[in-house]
């Protein structure tokens, strides 16, 4: 179980991640990479793949085949995609992204949830590869921020295959 109340689970593949925006300046996930890098460095196992800190966005293969272990991702789950990364980060190339979205389609049993700060990155990835996407069973959330506010102004929530 995630303790984060509207996901069941988390499957990072992708590690770190660069600031965008001001909405990113109390990110958790760049405070707990740092919390993760520590321990990391005394060799504290599952944490290994924190050791190089926050600013480059990495992509770890071996934790592709992690979502196929029917025990940790039961049928019926809610699987949110990198909570400590951004998918759409400009350091994962379209290769690694169409790896995760063939990885996602290969388990029609589960509800991904993909959230991103780049928005275009994503609109221009999922309209050049629109085969790659599962009918009703991946969300995808947006964070739009408007800089002259120094706030986020929306939350844009999109069914991926609407795109």
């Amino acid at each position: 179980m995630s303790k984060i109340e509207w996901t069941d689970k988390t499957w990072n593949v992708i590690t770190a991640c660069t600031q965008i925006s001001e909405a990113c300046q109390n990110c958790y996930a760049k405070a707990m990479t740092k919390r993760l890098q520590g321990m990391a460095k005394k060799g504290c196992k599952g944490a290994e793949k924190y050791i190089k800190g926050w600013d480059s966005a990495e992509f770890h293969t071996d934790m592709l085949g992690h979502i196929f272990d029917f025990s940790k991702y039961p049928s019926g789950c809610k699987v949110f995609v990198n909570s400590m990364s951004d998918i759409f980060h400009h350091d994962v190339s379209d290769s690694h992204l169409k790896m995760l979205f063939n990885l996602m389609g290969a388990r029609s049993d589960i509800t991904f949830q993909v959230l991103t700060k780049r928005h275009m990155r994503m609109y221009s990835f999922l309209t050049e590869f629109p085969d790659l996407l599962t009918p009703n069973r991946e969300v995808v959330s947006a964070s739009l921020y408007k800089k002259s506010d120094k706030k986020i102004c929306k939350q844009g929530y999109y069914n991926l295959c609407k795109l």
